[in-house]
C-alpha cells in the first residue's frame, strides 16, 4: 500500500473497513488481516455490489482431485501471497482506500491498496486470469508448464504429477556413457542452486553426517544428483549451521584505527600510567595488550630451547634471562642502507643506551673532564638517538600490518558470541550488542554487550555474529 497525501473525495471511491483474526496455535500465520469489501456505505451498496465476479476459468475441484489420483508421482506447489503478486491499475486504487496508523497516538492517515485484495469480488477472477496470461506469454519457452497452470491449478495451489520420475527432469551429460555405472550415476538429475527444495535437501545431508564439511558436503551431493554452484552451495549451508559455527566462529574485523598522539611524541617515562582495579586486563594489543605479543614470543623461545629437558631453578633463571637479552636484542626497525651503520635500534638502547649483548664498554680514568660539555655531548646524542628514531620506526607503523579494510558496523541488537581465551569455542558466552563506540573516522571497533552476568565491553575482533543475524 502507499500513502495518500491529499485524497479527492469529490470522485467516486471506497474505504474498505479491515480488523485482524487472532490465531495464536497456528504455525505459519498466527495474525491474518481480513478486509470486508461488502460492507455498505451510506447509500446503501458496497464495492462488491458493482464489482463483476468473472466467468469460471479453472476446472471443478472435485475433477482436480480425481486427476490428481491418476499419477503415480505427485508433485505439489503453492503460489506465496498469489494476491499481493497483482497490481491494481492506477486509476482503479481510490475503490481501495483503507484508514490506518502505526501507532495509537497517531493520526489516521489515508493509504491505498496497491494490488489485488482479498475479500473483493473480482479478486479471485483476477488473479487466476493473470496465472493464464503469463502461461500463455510463456507457451513458447515452456510448453508442458503452461499447459499445467492451465489444467493443474485450483486458485493458487498445484497439483499435478506424472506416471514417471524421469517426467521434465534433466540429467547431466559429460563423457561418462563408456564406463561400467548406473545410469543415475553417469548422467545425474540436474538441480538449480536457488531451490528451497535442494536448499533443505543439502542441509539434511549436512546435518545427516555429523555436519560434513564443504568438499564430503559436494562430494555427498554429487552421489546423486549435479547441483550448480554446489561448492558456494555447501559453503553457504556451513556457514549457516549454527552448531558449526560455535565450534568455529568467524570473528568480526574492522579497519585498524590511526595511533594516538600518546605514542607519536616524545615524553618522559612513566608520565602516563595507565592501572586496571578492576579488570579484565586487555588482550587486544591495539587497546594496550602488548604484553601478549611478548609473552608469546617469550614462551615460544623457551619451548624451542627447552623442548623436555630438566632443569634446576637457578639454571632456569639463566636460561630465562638470556631469553630476555635476545628478546631485547631485537631491532625495532628494519637495517638502515648506510654501510657505516652497523647496528640497529634494540630495546636495549632504550634501558642501557647500547645493545644488552654487546662486549663491555672500557673503563676511562679521565677524573679531570668538563661536566658542562659532558652534558652537551649527552644531549647531542639524546637529539641524535629521537631523530633515528623518528625517522626510523615511526615512519614504520605507518602501514597497516593487518585489518587493512573497511567492514561494516555491527548494529545495535545484533546477538553475537563472545571470544573468552580460557575456554574452547563452544562454552563462549552469548551477548547482545546495546552501545556502539565509534571512533574519529566512524568505524566501531568497540560495543557494549549485554550478557547473562551483566554489561560489558569487547573490541569488535573479539565478537563473532551468529548466522541468524548474518
Amino acid at each position: 500500500m502507499s500513502l495518500v497525501t491529499e485524497p479527492n473525495l469529490s470522485e467516486p471511491h471506497y474505504y474498505i473497513p479491515h480488523h485482524c483474526v487472532l490465531k495464536p496455535s497456528s504455525e505459519s500465520t498466527k495474525l491474518r488481516v481480513v478486509f470486508d469489501a461488502s460492507c455498505r456505505t451510506s447509500n446503501q451498496t458496497s464495492l462488491n455490489d458493482h464489482l463483476l465476479v468473472g466467468p469460471t476459468l479453472q476446472d471443478d475441484l472435485y475433477l482436480l482431485l480425481l486427476r490428481f489420483r491418476l499419477h503415480r508421482y505427485a508433485i505439489t506447489a503453492d503460489v506465496t501471497k498469489m494476491y499481493r503478486q497483482v497490481n491494481v491499475d492506477l486509476n482503479d486504487r481510490k475503490y481501495q482506500y483503507i484508514l490506518w496508523r502505526a501507532l495509537p497516538d497517531e493520526p489516521l492517515r489515508t493509504y491505498q491498496l496497491n494490488t489485488v485484495t482479498y475479500g473483493t469480488a473480482s479478486a479471485p477472477y483476477l488473479a487466476i486470469r493473470s496465472l493464464h496470461i503469463l502461461a500463455n506469454l510463456s507457451r513458447t519457452e515452456y510448453s508442458i508448464g503452461a499447459a499445467v497452470i492451465e489444467s493443474s491449478f485450483y486458485v493458487d495451489d498445484l497439483l499435478s504429477g506424472d506416471r514417471s520420475t524421469g517426467f521434465s527432469l534433466i540429467r547431466v551429460g559429460g563423457r561418462l556413457d563408456n564406463v561400467e555405472f548406473e545410469n543415475f550415476e553417469k548422467h545425474p538429475i540436474l538441480l538449480p542452486s536457488k531451490s528451497y527444495f535442494v536448499w533443505i535437501y543439502v542441509r539434511h545431508l549436512h546435518l545427516r553426517n555429523c555436519h560434513a564439511g564443504p568438499k564430503a558436503l559436494v562430494a555427498l551431493i554429487r552421489l546423486e544428483y549435479w547441483i550448480v554452484n554446489d561448492r558456494d552451495l555447501a559453503r553457504r549451508i556451513v556457514r549457516t549451521c549454527m552448531a558449526c559455527v560455535r565450534y568455529k566462529p568467524k570473528l568480526e574485523r574492522q579497519l585498524m584505527g590511526s595511533l594516538p598522539v600518546e605514542r607519536l611524541r616524545p615524553e618522559h617515562p612513566f608520565q602516563r600510567c595507565g592501572i586496571d582495579f578492576c579488570g579484565p586486563i586487555n588482550t587486544a594489543p591495539h587497546f594496550g595488550g602488548l604484553w601478549e605479543a611478548a609473552v608469546k614470543s617469550a614462551k615460544g623461545l623457551l619451548h624451542k630451547t627447552l623442548s623436555n629437558t630438566r632443569l634446576t631453578f637457578e639454571e632456569l633463571c639463566t636460561i630465562t634471562i638470556e631469553i630476555e637479552a635476545v628478546l631485547n636484542y631485537r631491532p625495532l626497525s628494519p637495517m638502515s642502507p648506510d654501510p657505516n651503520d652497523l647496528s640497529a635500534i634494540t630495546l636495549g638502547h632504550l634501558l642501557v643506551g647500547k645493545p644488552l649483548r654487546a662486549l663491555p664498554e672500557q673503563t676511562i680514568a679521565t677524573p679531570h673532564l668538563n661536566n658542562l660539555e659532558r652534558f652537551d655531548v649527552i644531549t647531542a646524542a639524546k637529539q641524535q638517538f629521537w631523530r633515528r628514531w623518528s625517522s626510523d620506526y615511526i615512519h614504520e607503523l605507518r602501514a597497516r600490518t593487518k585489518w587493512t579494510s573497511s567492514s561494516s558496523n555491527l548494529a545495535i541488537g545484533t546477538m553475537v558470541i563472545i571470544h573468552d581465551d580460557n575456554l574452547p569455542a563452544q562454552q563462549w558466552k552469548l551477548g547482545r550488542i546495546e552501545a556502539l563506540v565509534p571512533g574519529k573516522d566512524g568505524h566501531v571497533r568497540v560495543v557494549h554487550l549485554r550478557t547473562a552476568n551483566g554489561i560489558c565491553w569487547r573490541p569488535v575482533h573479539k565478537l563473532a555474529t551468529l548466522p541468524m543475524e548474518a
